[in-house]
């Protein structure tokens, strides 16, 4: 039988000669490359379930850096006022005689305490507005729809759409330049209110009436829409009051 001399590493890298047979070469071949497998399967496998804990870790960091991100974006964009959007999105309703759009910024029925809003919509017809006392009588969708014109004039609208919005956010208040129209006068004062959350426009008006054949005398009157600003950054129109 042949005897042959054989070098191994071991595991612990010490060189060792070994005198085997052909057959029992084969045999510690065989169990060293099982025993060496086996070690690279422990190896890997320790590996493998390291790199899956820390590859499974970094996502939810990552989503919570996203989740935090989404959270400071939403907080700022109602910190830095979302009714201004909304507030244009109501003017513009009005510039465009959208009735659908600038429904929104009103709840119906409306009710108006001193039916100011009925003053408007009969505001040609004398006899009716005699007529009108303090009983509340509610606006509904279909009084908006027909008195539209009557409740927000073409006047106002002009007026409306040289107000300086950024004004009105960082300084509380905004002003129209005066508007004439034949012999009438129109300016819209706004102002807003950040401790009771409140947007007011204040139409003014001065036209002149006719006492004699040579006198006139001058007629002011002030056209009050307030707002409330709700929590969510909306705009309501909540009364409207008439003075002068």
């Amino acid at each position: 039988m042949a005897i042959n001399r054989c070098y191994y590493i071991t595991l612990t890298g010490a060189i060792t000669p070994v005198f085997l047979c052909h057959t029992m070469e084969c045999c510690v071949l065989f169990y060293l490359n099982t025993l060496l497998m086996t070690k690279l399967r422990q190896i890997f496998s320790f590996a493998a379930l390291t790199f899956c804990l820390t590859t499974s870790a970094q996502p939810n960091s990552t989503n919570l850096k996203i989740d935090s991100t989404k959270e400071f974006l939403q907080f700022k964009q109602k910190d830095t006022a979302y009714w201004v959007d909304n507030f244009r999105q109501f003017r513009d309703a009005l510039y465009k005689n959208d009735k659908s759009k600038a429904k929104e910024f009103l709840d119906f029925p409306f009710r108006n305490e001193g039916n100011e809003i009925w003053y408007l919509a009969y505001s040609d017809n004398e006899k009716v507005t005699n007529k009108l006392n303090q009983t509340l009588k509610p606006f509904t969708e279909i009084d908006f729809d027909k008195y539209f014109g009557k409740i927000f004039t073409t006047q106002l609208v002009k007026c409306f759409l040289k107000i300086k919005v950024d004004d009105l956010y960082k300084n509380g208040k905004s002003q129209s330049p005066e508007i004439k129209d034949s012999l009438n006068t129109y300016k819209l004062y706004t102002t807003y209110d950040k401790v009771s959350k409140t947007i007011e426009l204040n139409f003014a008006t001065n036209t002149p009436y006719k006492i004699s054949d040579t006198e006139y005398e001058a007629g002011e009157a002030n056209f009050i829409y307030q707002f409330v600003v709700l929590k969510n950054g909306h705009i309501k129109l909540k009364r409207i009051l008439i003075a002068g």
